[in-house]
């Protein structure tokens, strides 16, 4: 009797990494056709269509796709966050050349360009090598120090500003977000309190991964404080997601983040299809990988008729340089939305135009290789399920704030301090 071959599809395999990078490109145009291009017209989400726009936006998407191939072979922690920018900011890019109405070509090849010189510059500059402490008793010594740093920053900010409450519910935090945006502290105090929000993260995985659970319980406690401060979501997911990838994360898991982000679209669908509810579309698709790349196009568009500000309200103020515009992410919210108290901050080719102007095009991709290649030389040789949290955490301020603004306020130098700490799990 002839045997019948079996046939085993693998989620994880080029083929299916470039069918589910496919569809999740689809479920993006079908979101911004039907649902982001009418409910959010009015924030300026308008839809036009040419068979010369869609017909090239497809060529973008497919000239990347060996990229996306490419990194998720990858475990270096500068590549994992390369990997999570062309998802949470390429792709949906290329949806909005075939569907957004109103974007120019200039700006359009300016954003491919830009991505160009990334991936040239990600390719051709060289490795960095840090000394390794050797000592696994300072490393661990560091790791309490380091949380009971956290756990006091943390605490003084809730008893001093939100009066040391406890919450882990959902449903109030805008309200606390806008209580929070009163609080008036110290400049350090302020840097410390928003780095621990990527710090903590790494902190509870080192702990899992030493299996000191008061240690961890202890992390999860200090979330849970910071969380009720100002309601961010992002300590509460990250925390969540570092216990859950913690215990399911495997190598391969890298190789399926395409089946990852076209669920989304497929979930977002399903919801307001079926459910008539746009909770995952409005904060999720319209927030995360919508409305920076609008902003792209607003702020190239600004710094194209206008003088770029050159850092002048970057790191040149601190030497006494006079920007001649009013905060800048205000005045882009001034100039497109109409409302002046509204922070547009965001991060990438926004940047690049609103400091260096074209020349920051080539200039800006180089400054966040060289970075890059900085955090990934401190992260060498830490096991990826400790880190990939904190790799798509940071590729989202990356996406959402100036480099700048980053490394000085989101507390990036600082996840760079902690990952070159952390104890050493793989020999590399």
């Amino acid at each position: 009797m002839m045997q019948q071959k079996s046939i085993r599809i693998r989620f994880g395999s080029g083929n299916f990494l470039t069918l589910f990078s496919i569809v999740y490109r689809m479920g993006l145009d079908f979101l911004y056709v039907n649902y982001i291009s009418t409910i959010f017209q009015y924030t300026g989400f308008n839809y036009t269509f040419s068979w010369g726009r869609y017909v090239l936006s497809w060529i973008f998407f497919f000239a990347i796709v060996p990229f996306i191939h490419k990194y998720t072979k990858s475990d270096r922690f500068s590549d994992i966050i390369i990997l999570f920018l062309m998802f949470f900011s390429f792709i949906p890019f290329t949806t909005m050349v075939a569907f957004y109405d109103g974007i120019s070509y200039a700006f359009i090849f300016s954003n491919v360009i830009y991505w160009a010189f990334l991936l040239f510059f990600m390719n051709v500059f060289p490795n960095i090598k840090l000394p390794r402490l050797k000592t696994t008793f300072i490393n661990d010594l560091a790791m309490l120090v380091i949380a009971l740093i956290m756990g006091i920053v943390i605490f003084i900010v809730s008893y001093k500003y939100a009066g040391l409450h406890f919450t882990v519910s959902l449903a109030n935090v805008y309200d606390m977000r806008d209580a929070a945006r009163e609080f008036s502290m110290p400049l350090l105090l302020r840097y410390l309190f928003t780095a621990s929000k990527a710090i903590n993260p790494l902190l509870l995985l080192y702990g899992l991964s030493r299996k000191r659970h008061l240690y961890s319980s202890y992390i999860v406690f200090i979330q849970i404080l910071s969380f009720s401060i100002n309601g961010s979501k992002t300590v509460f997911f990250s925390t969540l997601l570092s216990v859950v990838l913690f215990y399911v994360y495997k190598k391969k898991y890298l190789t399926q983040i395409a089946l990852l982000f076209s669920g989304i679209t497929i979930l977002s669908c399903i919801e307001t299809g079926v459910f008539k509810t746009i909770y995952l579309l409005g904060y999720g698709i319209r927030r995360v990988f919508f409305l920076p790349n609008q902003l792209n196009w607003y702020y190239f568009d600004f710094f194209t008729r206008y003088e770029p500000d050159y850092f002048r309200q970057g790191f040149l103020k601190w030497f006494g340089a006079k920007s001649p515009y009013m905060d800048i992410d205000h005045l882009i919210g001034a100039a497109y939305f109409g409302h002046s108290d509204m922070g547009a901050n965001n991060g990438l080719i926004s940047d690049a135009f609103t400091n260096l102007g074209w020349i920051g095009v080539l200039v800006m991709p180089l400054a966040l290789v060289v970075f890059l290649k900085i955090i990934n030389a401190c992260a060498k040789g830490i096991d990826p399920k400790i880190y990939v949290v904190t790799a798509m955490t940071v590729s989202f301020i990356f996406v959402s704030s100036f480099m700048m603004t980053a490394l000085f306020t989101h507390g990036i130098f600082a996840i760079c301090f902690v990952l070159y700490l952390l104890p050493r799990t793989v020999e590399k």
